[in-house]
């Protein structure tokens, strides 16, 4: 059991239950997340060069309410027979403030999602092969109002619906095979789209629907001992969708396409002496923008019916070098990754405040990544940062050159924590370089430095934390220009009875 509260009217309780008798077993998780979300801010007025009329304000409609529930029932008959059945269920109703400048006391919006899945395994034995079957079922629901318009983006009352089912059929080597592990599988997906109407008093756009025929084969070589591993596999997705709907000004949009995406993969482990370890991997992919990308998600996300496959060669190699004794343990790595990108999908603010996803014609990002941990004793240290490199390289347009929207050049974070008994310290910090949040970076968002800790006590079943986040009260606005929380504490109970079993992760 979990219970907590903090500021800006922030509350949370979560249940989760697990337990097995013969050869069925229960896992259980409820819970609840709310916030008033009344903090303080800096409103600028709309006038961020002007700091003569900036005053602190207090942010209104800008409570949430969320809930979620899972119930998964598991059925082992057998040392290589089991089965599961799924169901999730999860909501959230929130208010929608608006800009900072122009707060809007009244939009709404209302999530309601829901899931069942069934899983059926044979496991691999020493001869035979492995075959799991799997289905899934989603749905998915999302209710705007702005009644009177408030965000500047029509009058709006009307829900969308989103559906997902797919049904899968896997299967992998047996477990004798040692210097070659496969596996293959096919799938068949179904997703359909009804969006809400435009503006309040229109017609529903007619719904969209895509099916994916899906293979897979995957084979893995195993030197002696696992010091070499090579892995070799490919992915092909037949695709068929019809997307409709309405575009500015009420024009109507319909699209039919048919398309094949092949994706082949390459990739390889090597142990190498003195604990260094060496990683490589390629790939060449395609992907078919989501249906959540083309039809959006307002207000926060614009659709764009006109979005087509982004397609990449990816690429990354990997030195790290892990060791340990008696009383310490530490590890580092160092990757250097790359990809050209066609068409690539990324999302970008709009003049109206929303993100909207869009095709880039092409792209170069490219980059290192540094992890290190270490640990001795009761004390951990951990830490990450990395450089990237995401340029636009189209030629036909004046963004040749240019950094991508909302890919900041430098990312970092480090945690420390030290343990003392009953008593656990922990601090961090993170931080993100400066970024640009229109294609032709003239809108800079600054870098951003955030600092948090926790002190936790536990005795007996009982843990009591207290955590405190952006220590530091950095009042600093979301991409599309919305304020965040400053700084705020939070006070948590976490209660622990029985035992875990080892069936329910």
């Amino acid at each position: 059991l979990h219970v907590a509260a903090g500021s800006f009217g922030t509350r949370e309780a979560r249940g989760t239950f697990g337990g097995a008798r013969g050869a069925l077993a229960l896992f259980a998780h409820a819970g609840y997340e709310g916030a008033r979300g009344d903090f303080a801010f800096l409103d600028d007025n709309g006038t961020p060069l002007n700091a003569g009329d900036d005053v602190v304000a207090t942010r209104i409609n800008n409570r949430y309410d969320s809930a979620d529930a899972l119930a998964r029932i598991a059925w082992t008959p057998g040392p290589l027979t089991r089965g599961s059945l799924r169901v999730e269920g999860f909501h959230k109703a929130q208010g929608i403030p608006g800009l900072s400048q122009v707060q809007a006391p009244n939009p709404r919006r209302v999530l309601d999602r829901g899931q069942l899945a069934f899983e059926g395994a044979r496991l691999p034995g020493f001869a035979a092969p492995g075959v799991t079957l799997r289905a899934r079922t989603q749905r998915e629901r999302s209710h705007f109002s702005d009644l009177e318009g408030e965000l500047h983006l029509g009058r709006q009352d009307g829900a969308a619906w989103l559906a997902d089912q797919e049904l899968t059929l896997a299967a992998v080597s047996p477990v004798g095979w040692r210097a070659l592990t496969a596996e293959a599988g096919l799938a068949a997906r179904a997703e359909n789209a009804d969006p809400a109407p435009a503006t309040l008093g229109q017609a529903a756009p007619p719904g969209s629907r895509r099916d994916t025929r899906s293979a897979w084969v995957v084979a893995q070589l195993h030197s002696p001992g696992e010091a070499l591993v090579v892995h070799l596999a490919r992915r092909w997705d037949r695709q068929r969708e019809r997307v409709r709907g309405v575009q500015a000004f009420g024009a109507p949009y319909a699209a039919y396409a048919g398309r094949t995406l092949n994706a082949p993969q390459l990739g390889a482990r090597a142990r190498l002496p003195r604990g260094f370890e060496a990683r490589a991997n390629w790939t060449r992919a395609a992907r078919a923008p989501e249906l959540a990308e083309l039809f959006g998600d307002p207000p926060v996300v614009g659709a764009n019916l006109r979005l087509v496959p982004e397609h990449g060669e990816n690429r990354d190699a990997t030195l790290a070098w892990g060791g340990a004794g008696r009383t310490w343990s530490a590890g580092v790595e160092w990757t250097r990754f790359g990809s050209h990108e066609r068409d690539l999908i990324a999302y970008m603010p709009t003049v109206a405040h929303t993100l909207r996803a869009t095709n880039f014609s092409s792209a170069e990002i490219l980059g290192d990544e540094y992890v290190a941990h270490a640990s001795w004793r009761a004390a951990t240290l951990s830490g990450s940062t990395g450089w990237t490199r995401a340029l636009q390289t189209g030629t036909d347009n004046i963004y040749a050159g240019r950094q991508l929207p909302l890919r900041p050049a430098r990312q970092a974070a480090a945690r420390a924590e030290v343990r003392c008994g009953a008593w656990r310290a922990t601090a961090g910090v993170v931080h993100q370089g400066e970024q640009f949040r229109d294609p032709i970076n003239f809108q800079k968002l600054p870098a951003r430095t955030f600092t948090g800790a926790s002190l936790a006590f536990t005795r007996g079943a009982l843990t009591w934390t207290v955590e405190g986040r952006n220590l530091g009260g950095r009042r600093v606005v979301d991409v599309v220009g919305y304020p965040l929380p400053g700084r705020s504490v939070f006070v948590a109970c976490d209660s622990h009875f029985g035992s875990v079993d080892s069936r329910h992760p």
